[in-house]
């Protein structure tokens, strides 16, 4: 039995699980992937010629008018929360000088 055909075993009888399920056993991709997003922007921003930085101040204007997401909603989110993403991209940009 694959992974594939278990969750469509499932879907079909409870759609929203099924779909919960997908999200649940994608979701650590999708993060990581939106952080190593976060940081190769900031990257070919400063290769643009533009301050590398500029992306913490937009993520964290971004958090002024986003809620951060909490509990279960965090946990199947596929972004991280935007703090989290901040703190990432301010390590990263720390550790370059």
């Amino acid at each position: 039995l694959t992974a594939n055909a278990f969750l469509n075993a499932v879907a079909s009888r409870i759609p929203a699980a099924g779909q919960m399920l997908r999200q649940v056993l994608s979701k650590g991709y999708s993060q990581s992937m939106e952080l190593e997003a976060d940081l190769e922007a900031a990257r070919l921003a400063a290769a643009a010629g533009f301050d590398a930085r500029a992306s913490v101040r937009a993520l964290k204007r971004l958090a002024q008018v986003s809620p951060e997401a909490s509990g279960i909603e965090e946990y199947l989110s596929s972004h991280p929360p935007i703090s989290e993403r901040v703190r990432a991209l301010e390590n990263h940009l720390a550790a370059k000088g």
